[in-house]
């Protein structure tokens, strides 16, 4: 065992070959279900969650605070492995140092930052290109369907999601998944997941920011240790095994899905229903909060008009000022940001008039601009006025027919899907679902959201005025941006 594997399996765990491999016919079933030996008889369910919970491919995401530890699961599955996550530096509060900067504040700040950096390397070795790609392509998917209704999808969360998927197929199963996520093996696909995990892993107090995921193994069919231990290495991914079948271990993952996302989407996650023939369920999880780096005063709140897709509504808006605020432009949009205390921010893009939400997303200039770093040319900075309604969006998006649309078809077709990883025995399994659940919420203090698995200047003149009223009184999109850059969030906002 090489120093990386070695240092790996102490925190995550070694997954137990005979635990993993064929279950005992001894072991076996209480509800008169045999054990299955040979072809699997069911299809394969795989959730990929981020904050809440669905049936399928759980894609999701949560901002929200709170402990973001792996979760205890309780004594109704068995756990093969536990994840447990690095140890965040504390953030460095200066306020508790009274100007003092002496051996005290060194001793916190030199492990926060070193960490930081850390997360800024993991940044710069991201394959920007092909992720903006994804971004784009799958945001325009799965936010776009003529309905003007308020949705809200966390492109990072499906991307790992995904990655988890490609780690337990093979064939055209996988080759569809590394085209779509713009990479060209599954070695380059799981490094770029990789540094997406350590790029945006944040739990210093400051900003939470956490990817968490699972596999839930059925205890009556066999599988492959070598591609578990991958996934429990390389994901951060607990392990449990148990009676798929069971309201015990459906009650487990909703535990599960609720201790990460701080039950935030509880009515989704409760909703959650495993198809008898579930061989097993993967989940994953991001869970993010932070506070505005600049508050609002709820003094300063007011009532105005949404002119939203549903007619005008009053609503309350949060109102403030930046002094030196930088208003962006783009093709048919402007754009403000509000930062986030410690890094990352929430971008609120306005379409012109006469443009629609939907133009921006097809169009998709408005993920360059929200992943270029600083490198967006179309800005200037002004007095902005900005006055955004408070707005508590969720939505569920079911993503087998994008996904389908965007070229990973095999693994829903039982005839064509190739699981071999999973199990050499796997012929007959297919994805039986695939869902996303989300939910983003602002208020004064700061941004909230949960949800699972989810710009160059062409057309638009620099604004002549030095002072902008920046007012979010129409349907508009909104993306969540870690301070690696990474589209957390993308929704739409047609009523708040």
């Amino acid at each position: 065992m090489n120093k990386k594997t070695e240092k790996i399996s102490d925190a995550i765990g070694q997954l137990d070959e005979k635990i993993v491999t064929a279950a005992d016919e001894k072991r076996s079933i209480n509800a008169g279900r045999k054990t299955v030996r040979g072809k699997f008889a069911k299809k394969i369910w795989i959730p990929a969650v981020s904050a809440a919970a669905c049936a399928g491919i759980l894609c999701g995401a949560a901002l929200m605070g709170g402990n973001n530890s792996p979760g205890l699961v309780p004594v109704l599955v068995e756990t093969l492995a536990e994840a447990k996550y690095p140890e965040a530096a504390h953030y460095p509060d200066e306020s508790l140092f009274n100007g003092d900067y002496g051996e005290a504040w060194n001793n916190m700040y030199e492990p926060w930052s070193q960490q930081r950096m850390e997360r800024h390397e993991a940044y710069r070795t991201l394959e920007a290109g092909s992720l903006g790609e994804f971004y784009k392509n799958t945001c325009e998917t799965f936010l776009t369907d003529g309905n003007e209704k308020n949705r809200v999808y966390s492109p990072v969360n499906v991307y790992m999601a995904l990655s988890m998927l490609a780690e337990i197929t093979d064939g055209e199963s996988r080759a569809q998944i590394l085209e779509l996520a713009g990479a060209e093996s599954i070695e380059a696909l799981r490094q770029q997941a990789g540094n997406i995990w350590k790029a945006n892993y944040r739990n210093d107090g400051a900003t939470t920011s956490v990817l968490a995921n699972s596999i839930w193994l059925d205890s009556a069919a066999e599988f492959n240790s070598e591609t578990l231990n991958r996934l429990a290495e390389e994901y951060f991914a607990s392990a449990y095994r148990g009676d798929l079948a069971s309201e015990n271990t459906l009650k487990a993952l909703r535990d599960w899905l609720n201790k990460q996302t701080d039950g935030l989407l509880e009515d989704a996650v409760n909703g959650i229903e495993l198809p008898p023939q579930t061989v097993m369920a993967l989940c994953s999880t991001i869970c993010f909060h932070a506070k505005w780096d600049q508050e609002f005063n709820p003094e300063k709140n007011d009532i105005k008009v949404f002119h939203g897709s549903e007619g005008d509504v009053e609503t309350e808006f949060m109102n403030n000022t930046q002094e030196y605020g930088p208003y962006y432009w783009g093709k048919d949009y402007g754009a403000v940001s509000l930062r986030f205390a410690d890094g990352g921010r929430m971008w609120l893009i306005l379409p012109d008039e006469g443009k629609t939400v939907e133009d921006l997303l097809r169009d998709g200039e408005y993920m360059d601009m929200v992943c270029g770093s600083n490198e967006w040319e179309n800005y200037k900075t002004l007095i902005v006025n900005c006055s955004v309604p408070k707005f508590d969006v969720s939505s569920d998006i079911d993503l087998t027919k994008g996904l389908m649309e965007l070229g990973v078809r095999d693994v829903f077709d039982s005839y064509r899907s190739d699981f071999t990883p999973l199990s050499e025995q796997a012929e007959g399994l297919a994805v039986g679902q695939a869902e996303h659940a989300a939910r983003v919420v602002i208020d004064e203090k700061g941004c909230t959201g949960v949800a699972f698995t989810v710009m160059a200047a062409a057309g638009a003149a620099m604004p002549p005025e030095e002072e902008i009223d920046f007012v979010l009184d129409r349907p508009f999109l909104f993306v969540v941006t870690s301070d690696a850059y990474q589209p957390l969030f993308v929704g739409t906002v047609y009523v708040p």
